[in-house]
């Protein structure tokens, strides 16, 4: 039974119609205005055929039902109607997939706002017994506005709508009742349920049981592509293609998108609270990095973020050096689905697309060394220098074979705000440079020439400041000296650099009181003090004649020995007298820091400790596995590392065709492990692959390589 075409113009119900909004494998929608109130709009969907009216009165039921500020409401239903309709609330503005196309990769905190909304819209329905199943921007509407803010200007607020429970399981609906989304499938098959791309891996497999988790595996997805314009279908962290991602939302995307849903989010509003975590994070670095949070009133106003890559104007993302992609077909032209139905168990193959429209990025960064090295300095001297998550040495330090790619330097020091750079490789003209970028502003610093070699020179690192509140209860008004410097009277409090200080607290009539005090960043020190009156006995632990040394290091909590002696932890204050001592610190994971220590009078020392390195090699069977350690690509096997810090470390092993697998390991001290890591992978059993299309006879690529001509039987695919 065919239902009525319908085109603008026509009246449904009180409601006439303006303009097609969508149309997919149920049926179109449309969006209408009420005959008798000008202004008033809804939307209208209507079904094309009778199997997608079963569909859409079952959603119509259950959305009712669904009374939340975050998806969309039922206003009305018919039946009976030749069409049949289903009138729900009109939304303005574009679903995220619009948005993302005109706007790009979302700054971080619109992208957590967004997908917050859709985790309480799914909460709500998820302790309703309704799983969505077809989770995709297409079915979140997105409105935005500004919002005044006081005079500082006006806040860009996004209102989010779930839509479509087409395709969801209803309490009573059996799974085999569920037809496949028309961007992954058109032909009707009642095999999968969802959109291939944002389908949790269980979805996959026709006969089990999906819950809400597979609901938080397509949020997962939706997220991962908000924050860097690509879908999760390689092993990349969204850190590593849109820098400006923390590493909490990269920890988020990595659990959301768990192939195994038992470590996954157990609901919705478990993701949603970590979520607020994130973003209440970012905020505080982005407010202590001065970037604005506000968008101001006039012109284009400020975002928070930049978008670095614009997002990609097909549905799958286009095709990088390295990655393997399904070539040949284009969805849109043949509305490909490739159902993977396991034998022994199945494969969770990476499949994308090619565009025969790409076009070649303008400045091709050329992968080469640098042909001098990258010196790194900073001000104040003697900061922890990182490069790619790597530790390089301390400054001013030297880089030689640079790779000519994208490096991220992180400079640390105690007592000051870590330093993030970014390096952006350029080439124009046969000149290869660097772009310097603040990685917390995004602001361009410099370009550097690669020849003869890189130089960032003076790197200012910002003081951490602390604060220090000194009263002296039973004396009023003692004269409070920093660092030999008069600041005030008791109670004393004030902000200070973030360090360790000399503090004497003095008043007529009553002994000085001398001593060291070590101030964090971001942290407040307390301190009741007891003066002793002139003539009265002192009461102090430490003998007549001694001196008092203040000692820290870099890091903390290394175990100080005076002449053999356990003395206990930095930071430590050592009474001793006059004199020449053997100092020795020593601390796991770091090398042991032995000196002589000269005492004369009241003195403060801080000693670094280096963290220690070996060299460890690693193999698998069979060879040729890529090893990441800590997540960071080493090689591949067999592979051996000269320089692996001291710690507790996470080998991966991954070769094509193979199970991943694991292997801890620590590095205690700097002689090599005696023994390899081994790893023996385990190969993935063949997979059964069905294609099929509604263009027949249209030519199949996997890989690359021609499988044959659509519609493909069932055949074994490693």
């Amino acid at each position: 039974m065919a239902y009525r075409a319908i085109q603008q113009g026509d009246r449904i119900s009180e409601y006439s119609l303006l303009e097609k909004l969508g149309q997919g494998g149920f049926g179109e929608v449309w969006k209408a205005e009420h005959a008798q109130i000008p202004g008033k709009f809804v939307a209208v969907k209507i079904p094309t055929s009778p199997e997608a009216m079963d569909c859409l009165k079952q959603e119509a039921q259950f959305q009712h039902e669904l009374d939340h500020q975050n998806i969309v409401k039922t206003i009305g239903l018919n039946t009976q109607n030749d069409p049949p309709y289903f009138i729900m609330e009109y939304v303005e503005g574009k679903n995220l997939r619009q948005l993302m196309l005109d706007d790009g990769i979302l700054p971080p905190p619109y992208a957590i706002d967004i997908a917050v909304q859709v985790c309480e819209a799914l909460a709500f329905a998820h302790s309703k017994g309704i799983i969505h199943k077809d989770i995709k921007p297409e079915n979140i509407l997105v409105e935005k506005k500004k919002v005044d803010i006081s005079k500082k200007g006006k806040a860009l607020l996004h209102y989010v709508k779930l839509t479509d429970l087409g395709l969801g399981m209803f309490p009573g609906r059996s799974q085999s009742e569920i037809v496949i989304s028309e961007h992954a499938r058109t032909s009707g098959v009642r095999i999968l349920s969802g959109t291939l791309f944002y389908m949790a891996p269980e979805q996959m497999v026709p006969g089990r049981q999906v819950d809400a988790r597979a609901d938080i595996y397509s949020v997962g997805v939706v997220l991962y592509e908000m924050l860097t314009g690509e879908l999760p279908l390689g092993m990349d962290l969204p850190s590593e293609l849109n820098p400006v991602v923390t590493p909490e939302l990269d920890a988020i995307c990595k659990r959301a998108l768990s192939i195994d849903r038992d470590v996954r989010y157990q609901s919705a509003r478990d993701l949603a609270a970590d979520l607020h975590k994130a973003k209440e994070s970012l905020l505080i670095k982005l407010v202590s990095a001065g970037t604005p949070v506000l968008e101001v009133g006039g012109g284009e106003g400020r975002r928070l973020t930049p978008r670095e890559v614009p997002l990609r104007a097909s549905h799958a993302p286009i095709s990088t050096p390295g990655r393997r992609w399904l070539s040949g077909l284009e969805w849109a032209l043949a509305g490909l689905v490739v159902v993977l139905l396991a034998v022994c168990g199945y494969g969770f193959h990476k499949i994308r697309t090619v565009s025969h429209e790409t076009k070649p990025p303008a400045e091709e960064v050329v992968q080469a060394p640098v042909a001098g090295p990258l010196a790194i300095d900073s001000r104040p001297a003697e900061a922890e220098v990182w490069v790619d998550d790597r530790r390089v040495g301390i400054a001013p330090v030297q880089i030689h074979a640079l790779p000519f790619e994208r490096h991220t330097i992180r400079l640390v020091r105690e007592f000051h705000q870590p330093r993030e750079l970014i390096l952006q490789p350029k080439k124009a003209n046969g000149k290869r440079s660097y772009s310097v970028l603040d990685r917390a502003t995004q602001k361009e610093l410099c370009v550097r020439d690669c020849v003869p070699g890189v130089t960032l020179e003076g790197i200012e690192l910002s003081r951490q400041k602390g604060s220090i509140n000194i009263t002296t209860p039973k004396v009023e008004k003692a004269s409070v000296y920093v660092d030999g410097n008069f600041y005030d009277v008791t109670p004393f409090e004030d902000t200070l650099d973030a360090g360790v200080h000399q503090f004497t607290i003095s008043k007529e009539g009553y002994l000085d009181l001398s001593f060291y005090e070590k101030v964090e960043g971001g942290a407040r020190v307390e301190k009741a003090l007891t003066l002793l009156a002139q003539g009265t006995p002192e009461s102090v632990s430490a003998a007549p004649g001694t001196v008092t040394v203040h000692l820290t290091s870099v890091p903390g909590g290394a175990s100080v020995f005076l002449n053999d002696e356990d003395r206990g932890q930095t930071p430590l204050d050592l009474s001793v007298l006059p004199g020449k001592y053997d100092l020795r610190l020593t601390k796991k994971y770091h090398e042991a820091r032995a000196v002589t220590l000269t005492v004369d009078s009241p003195a403060s020392r801080e000693y670094e400790l280096a963290k220690v390195h070996a060299r460890v090699s690693f193999e698998s069977e069979p060879q040729g596995a890529s090893v990441y350690v800590d997540g960071a690509k080493v090689g591949s096997t067999p592979v051996a590392v000269e320089a692996v810090d001291g710690g507790p470390h996470q080998a991966r092993f991954v070769l094509d065709g193979h199970f991943d697998q694991s292997a801890s390991f620590e590095i205690v001290s700097r002689e090599a492990m005696d023994r390899p890591i081994k790893a023996t992978l385990q190969r993935i059993p063949p997979a059964r692959l069905i294609v099929e299309s509604e263009v027949v006879g249209a030519d199949a690529f996997l890989d690359g390589k021609p499988l044959g001509r659509i519609p493909l039987a069932s055949r074994s695919v490693e």
